[in-house]
């Protein structure tokens, strides 16, 4: 989760929070991680699939607690869909993706005008 330009707070499962990174060393910091659960998830049809199933629910995976950033809270309600322009003066598309599936059928990007100036 963004907290500025330059700077993430990473969650860890559903319920745990990292500490503030670096965006530039967010990647390498989160393969850290999933490397350390695949280390720690067992093997075969007992291995877990996902972090919250781990004893201490993914605590295990930071070796110590980070407070949530107050920064991290969203505090805006999601965006209509439609084109909506942007503090760049760019104009984007939010589109609904049902049941959070892009396939090779799904609605192809649509051209966008510029903005009116």
């Amino acid at each position: 989760m963004a907290v500025d330009h330059e700077t993430v707070q990473l969650r860890i499962g559903s319920q745990h929070w990292g500490p503030l990174t670096p965006l530039d060393r967010a990647p390498e910091t989160l393969l850290a991680y999933a490397r350390d659960f695949l280390d720690r998830r067992g093997e075969g049809d007992t291995a877990l699939w996902h972090v919250d199933e781990l004893p201490d629910s993914g605590a295990e995976l930071l070796g110590t607690h980070f407070a949530r950033d107050l920064r991290t809270h969203v505090t805006a309600l999601p965006l209509p869909y439609g084109i909506i322009a942007q503090d760049d003066e760019r104009l984007t598309e939010h589109l609904a993706v049902p049941e959070g599936l892009i396939t090779p059928r799904s609605p192809r990007k649509s051209s966008i005008a510029p903005a009116p100036r």
